[in-house]
């Protein structure tokens, strides 16, 4: 365990970011502020917190927040027990501390909770209080009792939607970035030929779930955004379901989707197998759901639209002649991610037939051609990928052949 140890004598682990990246982070995200005349800026998604400060911890499941001026050190709003954490994790903030229980008989009879009133002491104490800010207005992570209550505690500030801001800073990564991108693609590798090895007919889901963590863990991974997706025929439309208490049939599908995660990063990937046999339609769906996902990755590089993109995938389904098959997209933006998802909260940036998105060197997508219900058989290939200079480069490795379990 790498750790480095400050002058008071406390042991703190050393980020997983030099001090000159989240700089550069904090600059990009006060440089589109200032496009948008914005005077500070409220982040509550852990994954953006997390991006901008470098906080991996499970205390997002409680009201958080990061207070970002157009100048001067960034304050963390956290509950008061996360102190430690905050001290030794993310020394680049200014820690306001709010406490779980009223800290006066006045404020326990106040309308207003603890949270509220400590956000609104902080954006007073950073001359915010008729301020211009923006907020994440489609968080999950920012509950509505505790913004309306931030509105009303502050008359003369006017709010707005900046949902987007630290998400266009995040969607092109450094080359740090991608080396843990890399990491967690080989991880991601080790589950799904664990998941692999392991299934068969009469194997219980629970044993091919132990096998996939026993992979995840011992190849270095700590718990990634999604739970390892796992799923039969009987539950193969289920999008984020996974494994049930029963075992493989003979002639079961079997759907496997999941992402190691090293430093909060994911590079997903995901296979579609057979158990006992597959369908005499399979190779024929195999071959057109490969010809696709071979187009997406030719059509993914620099300066290409994202519409492009999924038009590439979708004239190999229609050339194929899948009468009508359509999907929601053909893959998405991913890179730092907390439970429950790896692709930080609310819609992933997607691939879309409608998304203007222009592709950049580095960017990192879950790439994925599917084929489900259709007049030519069922399969899914996908895999995490990264833009390069010279096109898409795919970065996990599992084959893509028909596999018989």
């Amino acid at each position: 365990m790498n750790l480095a140890i400050d002058k008071s004598g406390n042991a703190a682990y050393r980020q997983a970011f030099p001090a000159e990246e989240f700089a550069r982070r904090l600059a990009c995200v006060r440089a589109i502020m200032a496009e948008r005349d914005l005077d500070g800026l409220l982040v509550s998604g852990p994954d953006n917190i997390c991006y901008l400060t470098g906080l991996s911890y499970h205390g997002y499941f409680a009201y958080q927040l990061l207070v970002v001026a157009r100048s001067g050190t960034p304050c963390l709003i956290t509950r008061a027990m996360e102190a430690p954490t905050i001290r030794d994790e993310v020394p680049n903030v200014r820690h306001c501390p709010y406490p779980d229980s009223p800290r006066s008989a006045d404020q326990a009879s106040s309308a207003l909770s603890e949270p509220v009133l400590v956000t609104i002491e902080t954006l007073i104490a950073q001359g915010l209080a008729g301020a211009r800010l923006g907020f994440e207005a489609n968080s999950a992570y920012l509950a509505y009792g505790i913004a309306s209550g931030i509105q009303d505690g502050l008359p003369k500030a006017s709010f707005e939607d900046a949902s987007d801001i630290v998400g266009q800073c995040k969607l092109v990564k450094s080359a740090r970035e991608i080396e843990y991108v890399r990491r967690a693609a080989e991880v991601t590798d080790a589950m799904l030929y664990a998941a692999i090895e392991t299934a068969g007919v009469g194997v219980h889901q629970r044993d091919i779930m132990a096998s996939i963590y026993q992979a995840m863990i011992l190849g270095g991974s700590t718990y990634p955004g999604f739970v390892p997706l796992i799923r039969s025929s009987a539950e193969i439309d289920h999008e984020h379901s996974t494994w049930e208490d029963k075992s493989l049939q003979h002639g079961d599908k079997f759907f496997m989707e999941m992402s190691g995660c090293i430093r909060r990063y994911h590079a997903p990937a995901g296979r579609l197998i057979f158990i006992g046999e597959a369908a005499p339609q399979t190779l024929k769906a195999q071959a057109i759901c490969e010809r696709a996902f071979d187009a997406t990755v030719r059509a993914l590089q620099p300066g290409a639209i994202a519409a492009e993109v999924y038009a590439a995938w979708q004239s190999q389904i229609d050339r194929a002649g899948v009468s009508g098959y359509r999907r929601q997209h053909c893959g998405y933006s991913v890179g730092i991610g907390f439970p429950p998802s790896w692709s930080g909260s609310g819609v992933p940036t997607g691939l879309r037939h409608d998304s203007k998105l222009e592709i950049q060197k580095n960017m990192v997508f879950h790439l994925m051609s599917a084929m489900f219900h259709t007049n030519k058989g069922d399969y899914f290939i996908s895999n995490g990928v990264v833009v390069t200079d010279s096109g898409c480069e795919v970065l996990t490795k599992v084959p893509h052949t028909v596999t018989v379990r």
